[in-house]
């Protein structure tokens, strides 16, 4: 477990621990083993525990667990209780006589020990060392697994994985389409250059053609009015015309 010293036995566990903790965490333990001696003590999951047991559910998944577990924490210390019955769970049956504590389906969380009336706390420890809870698993199978702490972690990782599949599916299909835009826009953007490009020659040969028939329009002007012009009319009046031509020759 998370924030728990790394030990292998009960007494590191204690050893590890600093004053008051490790008082209260040794106050505790006594009660646990006076009150179910029966449990076998040791270390599970970093934590001192109670009463090892192994569990096998109907879909074949395993695994071993404790009747009761024992952490001391940075803020407060937790005790488990892993019983329950056809009534639900145990610990929950204690809120009203353990009122300073925090208590879920099978955590008691409390500050300090003078918090607590013990001899509530003990009678928990009895009932839940001879209830257990293999029992409900047994008797409920797959549903007490569907409904537990770890399968709703699963199933909430599972609906964050298929969220984020979803997500860079779109963001994908939004890449995509972003870019399928980017490339109509280039690709517009280029014809409207090469249409312009077109418009711009055409209109630049039409001025062209427009200059060389006003350049050419100009020089027939020219000619009519020019020297050489004005000189062919001038020896067109002086030539004798044929009718001058016969008075001269009678």
């Amino acid at each position: 477990m998370k924030g728990q010293p790394n030990v292998a036995t009960p007494q590191e566990y204690l050893a590890k621990l600093t004053e008051p903790r490790r008082t209260e965490i040794a106050q505790l333990d006594a009660l646990i083993r006076k009150t179910a001696p029966q449990l076998a003590p040791g270390i599970h999951s970093g934590m001192l525990s109670y009463g090892p047991y192994h569990y096998k559910y109907a879909s074949g998944r395993e695994g071993d667990w404790f009747r009761i577990g024992l952490a001391s924490n940075a803020n407060y210390i937790s005790l488990y209780a892993m019983a329950a019955d056809a009534n639900g769970y145990v610990a929950e049956r204690y809120r009203s006589r353990l009122p300073k504590a925090s208590i879920g389906k099978s955590c008691v969380r409390f500050k300090r020990v003078a918090d607590l009336d013990l001899e509530a706390l003990a009678e928990l420890i009895r009932v839940s060392a001879s209830t257990g809870f293999t029992e409900v698993l047994a008797d409920s199978g797959e549903s007490a697994a569907k409904k537990g702490p770890a399968a709703k972690a699963v199933r909430g990782t599972a609906k964050k994985s298929a969220v984020a599949k979803a997500a860079r599916g779109t963001a994908k299909k939004s890449a995509a389409a972003k870019a399928v835009r980017g490339t109509a826009k280039k690709s517009a953007a280029a014809k409207a250059v090469r249409g312009t490009a077109k418009k711009s020659a055409a209109a630049k040969g039409v001025r062209a053609a427009a200059n060389k028939s006003a350049a050419a329009k100009g020089d027939r002007a020219a000619a009519k009015k020019g020297p050489a012009a004005k000189g062919i009319r001038a020896a067109t009046k002086k030539r004798p015309t044929a009718k001058n031509a016969r008075g001269t020759a009678k």
